[in-house]
């Protein structure tokens, strides 16, 4: 199947830094006669005119209202990849809180904190969020170019997390499966050798049965010999003495 575009949430009380992602992520989409038309008059299209990532934006303007989006995405199904937040959103969450928030819901959407002030030093968000490598920090004003940058690099992160899970939940299933494998081969063995320990004693005693039958029998042929031969002694004696 392939892979949805991009879904991005916007997080600002700002209007105008909204329209400003506005037209850096969902610029007015240009016919491609005119480029093919500028490419031909001045040898490439301006960079004006270059297309725009393949996502889909979302824009809210508090704390509250972007973790509300990020859990209808999840139940959705439909999840956030990056949120660009603002650090300064009165007289709601600030940006810190607003992100702390979005990663109860849902802990691999990537962010960029956006600020134009020093109201956190990077340690004092590092110890806040906890998570140095599910933020980036981005100063305004920002080019478009660091947007643009900021989303490809952090939706292929967020596809790459989501793969590596994938694979590694996996290995869990087929580790659990060879494990459930080796109990069951482990009984079957155990079962084996308590079937073969008994057949070993029942051939144990069957052996122990043969040795006293064969020992009764040489001792009743060595009584049956001695008594053979006072038999015919008496048999000849009393012969013998008929013949007196």
């Amino acid at each position: 199947m392939p892979e949805r575009p991009a879904r991005i949430l916007i997080v600002d009380d700002n209007e105008r830094i909204l329209d400003d992602f506005r037209s850096i992520l969902l610029p007015e989409r240009v016919d491609d006669g005119l480029l093919e038309l500028e490419r031909e008059l001045l040898g490439a299209a301006s960079p004006s005119a270059r297309r725009a990532p393949d996502v889909r934006v979302d824009f809210v303007g508090q704390g509250r209202e972007a973790r509300d989006a990020v859990q209808r995405a999840m139940r959705d199904g439909d999840r956030y990849k990056v949120a660009f937040v603002d650090v300064r959103m009165p007289p709601g969450w600030n940006g810190i809180e607003t992100v702390q928030e979005l990663w109860k819901v849902d802990r691999d959407v990537q962010v960029v904190l956006c600020t134009a002030f020093s109201d956190f030093s990077w340690q004092e968000t590092v110890d806040a969020l906890q998570h140095a490598d599910r933020f980036v920090l981005l100063k305004k004003p920002f080019e478009p170019d660091e947007v643009l940058q900021l989303v490809s690099c952090l939706c292929s992160k967020w596809s790459v997390i989501q793969s590596v899970r994938c694979h590694m939940d996996r290995l869990k299933q087929t580790v659990h499966e060879r494990t459930q494998e080796l109990r069951e081969t482990n009984t079957a063995l155990q079962r084996q050798i308590l079937e073969r320990e008994a057949m070993e004693l029942e051939l144990r005693h069957a052996q122990k049965l043969e040795a006293v039958g064969q020992l009764a029998a040489g001792v009743a042929h060595e009584i049956n010999t001695p008594i053979q031969f006072v038999g015919d002694s008496v048999h000849f004696l009393q012969e013998a003495f008929d013949d007196i």
